[in-house]
């Protein structure tokens, strides 16, 4: 999911999520736009990655050094990938 999300971001918004870009850096600069005429994402939209966010780092080895013993709920990364795939969605 990370990097489908990672590689959408970088095409939808390059100024903003250049190569080297983390998300929750994204997330931080998107969280300080939101009351700004630039928005960079709506407040729905930035809820969302969040909480993908949060859900994907549960298995990523830089953010859960047990990401190797997480069980995975096949409805939980079900609906996480579907959620994934309609943030991407143009």
């Amino acid at each position: 999911m990370r990097p489908h999300l990672e590689g959408f971001l970088r095409v939808a918004y390059p100024e903003h999520f250049p190569p080297g870009t983390l998300l929750g850096a994204f997330l931080t600069k998107c969280e300080q736009h939101l009351n700004q005429r630039d928005k960079i994402l709506e407040n729905h939209r930035v809820q969302d990655l969040e909480e993908i966010k949060e859900y994907a780092n549960r298995f990523h080895h830089d953010t859960n050094h047990a990401w190797e013993s997480e069980e995975i709920n096949d409805g939980e990364l079900l609906g996480f990938v579907k959620r994934t795939l309609q943030f991407t969605k143009p």
